[in-house]
């Protein structure tokens, strides 16, 4: 049956009237909801009919219609065929990419994002199971993140992945069913392009319009953003950053470039996470000109640790007057006090000779010789 389906299919997608088309879509909708035996080949079949169905697409609302039924089929197929469906998608706009003109990228855009929305939605709809989750990266990762892959492709993805996450992921946050965890799943794709990729402003556009953004949305508060905030771990995703950047499989010319994003997540971390206050001790005040007087808490660990700091502060002093003395004792045995100076001075005279002549005789003896 899908052998003979096919070709009819493809044959009234591609048709020049969109009434024929849209009934084509229908048709094969209903088709797929029961295709358990399909392979890849006959969707790789369905998907070139229609790239080509959404290439005949004129007007912006009808082009937006496509795009959001075209996505929208993986829902209603057999859930182990539904992201085969998606991996299918993705290597048809890989092969056809270089094909499509500047007049019809936008609708070829739209139909992008539509799709990437749809998959997050398929995640939320089998509860997040990280099993699927990683399946989805896995395409990701081997698809439009691959070196192979158009550079389009590659920067569409990089530009609107944390916007699609706010929409779908950032819903979930609220009620608990979305985590760290699974965010940091869902960005492993872009955390291994970062240390893989070969280009630098591959690298910088990764860090700029996915790392960055998330790093403002983090530090942003409700009243200052009104986009819906990601259940981000940043200490997890420095952990992360510095295992990739020590990674023997990084690229050498990615390493200090890994490094330094992963100190700015790390000083990011720290200055969102909340820091202890100190305890504040109540005071009652005396009268004017007297001190304040301590009450003492009832805490038996407060007082453990007062009398832990007070038996210590009193050591300290102790170690320190006992310095002091001996310092002092010492300066006192080297430094003869300055009253007892002239006698000890007087006493270091040389003494005389015994047969040492006045002054005055020496010199008259010198002048009678």
């Amino acid at each position: 049956m899908a052998q003979k389906a096919h070709p009819k299919f493809g044959q009234l997608l591609v048709s020049n009237d969109k009434q024929i088309r849209d009934k084509a879509v229908k048709s094969l909708t209903q088709f797929l909801k029961h295709a358990n035996d399909i392979d890849e080949l006959e969707l790789s079949k369905m998907w070139k009919a229609l790239f080509y169905c959404m290439w005949h697409s004129d007007k912006r609302a009808a082009q937006a219609d496509l795009a959001e039924r075209l996505a929208a089929i993986m829902h209603m197929m057999p859930q182990p065929k539904r992201f085969l469906y998606v991996q299918v998608f993705w290597s048809t706009m890989m092969r056809e990419w270089h094909g499509i003109d500047r007049l019809r990228l936008d609708k070829f855009y739209m139909l992008l994002r539509c799709a990437l929305e749809h998959s997050l939605v398929e995640l939320r709809t089998q509860r997040w199971e990280l099993e699927t989750v990683h399946k989805f990266c896995e395409v990701l990762r081997r698809g439009p993140l691959c070196d192979a892959a158009p550079k389009g492709l590659r920067y569409f993805l990089i530009d609107s992945m944390v916007t699609a996450l706010q929409k779908v992921v950032g819903s979930d946050a609220a009620s608990g069913s979305a985590t760290s965890e699974l965010l940091m799943a869902l960005l492993e794709p872009f955390i291994w392009l970062l240390g893989a990729a070969d280009e630098p402003h591959i690298r910088q556009r990764i860090t700029d319009k996915v790392f960055d953004a998330l790093l403002e949305q983090a530090c942003a508060s409700d009243d200052q953003s009104d986009k819906t905030i990601l259940p981000l771990s940043l200490t997890q995703l420095s952990e992360r950053l510095f295992s990739l950047a020590s990674d023997r499989h990084t690229r050498e010319e990615n390493r200090d470039h890994i490094y330094k994003l992963q100190r700015k997540v790390e000083a990011k971390a720290e200055e969102v996470t909340p820091k202890p206050t100190p305890a504040v001790t109540a005071t009652t005040a005396l009268p004017k000109g007297g001190n304040k007087k301590e009450v003492p808490d009832d805490s038996p660990q407060l007082q453990v640790w007062h009398k832990i700091i007070r038996s210590g502060a009193k050591r300290r002093v102790d170690t320190l007057s006992a310095v002091h003395v001996v310092a002092k004792k010492h300066r006192a045995a080297r430094k003869p006090d300055a009253r007892e100076a002239p006698s000890n001075v007087s006493s270091m005279k040389r003494p005389k000779r015994a047969d040492a002549k006045p002054k005055n005789q020496r010199a008259r003896d010198s002048k009678s010789k």
